[in-house]
């Protein structure tokens, strides 16, 4: 097995933490396996730890097949299929850790500008905005 000594398994952890956790990474990991994507994709793709995510302004890699790519569509990240060999997760990494400052600072502006488009007051107004124009 390969010898990793900078990645930490914490289990579970409150809520609260998680920003000062998310603070913490230099790549943030949404992570799908090739035998739960399928069961994952019927029910919906829960985005909160995608939003979390964003809302630190890292870097992120996702290895889910989606439809509607968030990531792709807004450059806030990478995307590589589910059933991606480990060697193409590792190759990914190395890419976003060979990049400089300046190339990464674009991701991470991205993730600031697509956050505000799901800021929980913002989506509240625009939902009482639709029901109140169907009145």
């Amino acid at each position: 097995m390969n010898e990793i000594n900078n990645v930490i398994f914490k289990g579970h952890v409150n809520k609260e933490k998680i920003p000062f956790i998310l603070s913490k990474g230099d790549i943030l990991l949404i992570n799908c396996s090739p035998e739960t994507e399928q069961l994952v994709l019927n029910y919906g793709v829960s985005y909160n730890k995608l939003f979390e995510y964003l809302a630190a302004e890292k870097i992120i890699l996702q290895t889910l097949n989606c439809g509607y790519n968030i990531l792709e569509k807004e450059n806030c990240g990478f995307s590589i299929s589910a059933d991606s060999e480990i060697d193409e997760i590792v190759e990914c990494i190395r890419k976003i850790e060979k990049m400089n400052e300046k190339e990464k600072s674009v991701y991470k502006e991205n993730c600031r500008k697509i956050i505000k488009n799901y800021d929980f007051k913002k989506l509240t107004k625009n939902l009482i905005n639709i029901i109140e124009k169907e009145r």
